[in-house]
């Protein structure tokens, strides 16, 4: 699997989750077709990423897994979006 598409699916499968996804969760989705490694360099280089474009959205490591998360100074904005619904 080409590095670049292998990155593009892992930050996919981050973003549509409702839950934190572990190494293991995103390799058995990509089939093992790359190792724990590099799902791991993969997981640096996109909150690399996101950080250095100045993203609204992080990448951040929770209950033994990772997630999207916005940027804290971006609540007032969510709580406000989902107070109007």
């Amino acid at each position: 699997m080409e590095k670049e598409q292998a990155r593009k699916i892992i930050e996919a499968l981050l973003y549509m989750t409702d839950h934190a996804l572990s190494v293991q969760e995103i390799g058995a989705v990509m089939e093992n077709k790359i190792s724990e490694q590099d799902v791991r360099v993969f997981l640096a280089e996109i909150s690399t990423h996101l950080e250095s474009n100045g993203s609204a959205l992080r990448l951040v490591e929770v209950a033994g897994g990772f997630q999207m998360s916005t940027q804290p100074d971006m609540a007032p904005w969510i709580r406000r979006l989902f107070k109007e619904r």
